[in-house]
């Protein structure tokens, strides 16, 4: 699919012009400072990933949990990144021995990379110490000094080592040298291989000897395994050639991290009524239809799966009264929390009437997923669910996405009778989103901004709506960025509205 609108520049069209190259990766044992450091960062990380488990993890946390993850990554390179005072690491150690070997008996070039400005300056102590000529570039190099310290390490052959951080791993070409050093594993596998590319490329004459340190035993070795999952990944949905057709992945790299962090254990441990409900600002195409059984949510016509005649009768009023605004229920103890998609004066009375024999209250969603944030502390944390909407609902009832998109297409109708068609049109293309998202059983309908990318990656390769519907949904949301449209586009576009929300159950 991609083929025709993609050029890509292979490394294999060159691969019979450019020299050998030797990878090897050595595994560098850690000092007990720099274990010290590195367990108590993949502690703090781990804790955060077991609250991921059962709620949201809040802006804060996750900058965290993240923080700490680099924390433990600094650590594998040297205890002194970290605490600021510790001198050395065993990768300095290695890189010395590499460096006599290579450069002083060998007289051979090389470049050594680190994600860590400091760590590069620990280097260049190093080198000097070393009595070998080199030059250093980091992010805080002006780029008009740049093309200096290039020149110089290829025309000074006193200067026999190139020390950079990530801010060199593109736009050099050092092919005088031929050995390079990896002191950390980046996240990113593209940066990894700038990195190599700066020194096997073409006009390279010498086999290249590419070193790549890994702190043994530690975090860093899961950071390797997942470039490689990631490079994997690229080759197999771009390579021609390859092999796999499906290839699994996580969503998010955040969801990666807590299933690593937290442990199977930790998983099995976790109680089902304890998993919150996504954010509403995740993308529908990673929201995931949550199982439920029958003894803890019931399709709205089924009535509530309750054994208290006055709960089930309280419910089942709050469902006839509030009707499709109602997104969860949750019962503990005899007390109802009930997320409605607006919390107003209309809903609150009628909490306030029912809660004469059973107590309810009312929170819309994003009160919901505060209070979730809570964990232990919010009291409606371990309670069971007396309703969902996103549960699929009986087919003899129209469901909550169905019923607004009805509605909507209803509200345009009279506004285009009223020669209203500015409000018409917006309605008129929140019905068709309502409707194709109850097709793709989502719980709620994209934005008219979503919309595009998400008919395409979701809806249509999945064959939820044909070509046909695909056009209609389309050209309704280009007509909907005109400023103004004639009368007689208007009634087209209403035409098609109907069409698509009268046909929302079926997949043509």
């Amino acid at each position: 699919r991609l083929a025709p609108v993609m050029l890509r520049r292979d490394r294999s069209l060159v691969r019979d012009q450019l020299p050998e190259r030797i990878e090897q990766r050595l595994d560098v044992p850690m000092t007990p400072a720099q274990v010290g450091i590195h367990n108590a960062a993949m502690a703090s990380a781990g804790s955060l990933a077991r609250i991921a488990k059962r709620r949201p993890l809040t802006p804060a946390e996750t900058k965290k949990l993240m923080a700490s993850l680099q924390q433990a990554r600094m650590a594998c390179d040297a205890a002194g990144l970290v605490d600021k005072e510790t001198e050395g690491s065993p990768k300095l150690d290695e890189l010395a021995t590499l460096l006599d070997e290579l450069c002083v008996q060998g007289g051979l070039k090389a470049v050594v990379f680190s994600e860590w400005e400091r760590m590069t300056a620990m280097v260049e102590s190093l080198v000097r110490r070393l009595k070998l000529g080199c030059v250093r570039l980091h992010g805080g190099v002006p780029s008009t000094k740049r093309g200096e310290l290039m020149d110089r390490f290829r025309e000074d052959e006193s200067v026999q080592v190139f020390v950079s951080t990530d801010a060199g791993g593109t736009g050099l070409n050092l092919q005088n040298a031929s050995v390079l050093i990896n002191l950390d594993v980046p996240w990113n596998p593209a940066v990894l291989d700038q990195r190599i590319a700066r020194v096997h490329r073409l006009g390279q004459k010498q086999r290249v000897q590419i070193i790549l340190m890994v702190a043994a035993d530690s975090y860093e070795q899961q950071v390797l395994s997942l470039v490689r999952n990631k490079r994997n990944l690229f080759n197999s949905v771009v390579d021609p050639e390859s092999t796999e057709d499906v290839v699994g992945v996580s969503k998010r790299l955040l969801e990666a991290l807590v299933e690593d962090l937290a442990g199977p254990a930790e998983a099995e441990a976790a109680p089902r009524s304890q998993e919150p409900a996504l954010e509403p600002e995740v993308a529908l195409a990673e929201e995931a239809p949550v199982e439920e059984t029958a003894s803890t949510v019931s399709a709205p016509d089924a009535g509530p799966a309750t054994g208290d005649p006055e709960l089930t009768r309280c419910i089942e009023e709050l469902q006839q009264a509030l009707g499709p605004r109602i997104e969860r229920i949750l019962g503990k103890g005899g007390h109802l929390l009930v997320v409605v998609d607006k919390v107003d004066e209309a809903a609150a009375e009628i909490a306030e009437r029912l809660s004469d024999t059973v107590p309810v209250a009312l929170v819309d969603p994003l009160t919901l997923n505060g209070l979730q944030r809570l964990g232990d502390a919010f009291p409606f944390a371990d309670a069971g669910v007396h309703f969902d909407a996103a549960v699929e609902p009986q087919p003899s009832a129209p469901s909550r996405l169905q019923a607004q998109a009805q509605e909507k297409l209803r509200a345009a109708e009279l506004l285009v009778e009223q020669r209203c068609p500015g409000p018409a049109v917006e309605l008129l293309v929140s019905a068709m989103l309502a409707a194709v998202a109850d097709r793709a059983g989502q719980p709620r309908a994209p934005s008219p901004q979503e919309a595009g990318l998400w008919l395409h990656s979701q809806v249509l390769p999945k064959g939820l709506l044909g070509d046909a519907g695909a056009g209609t949904l389309m050209r309704a949301l280009a007509l909907a960025q005109a400023p103004e449209l004639p009368e007689s586009l208007v009634q087209a576009m209403l035409e098609d509205a109907r069409s698509l929300v009268g046909r929302s159950g079926s997949t043509s």
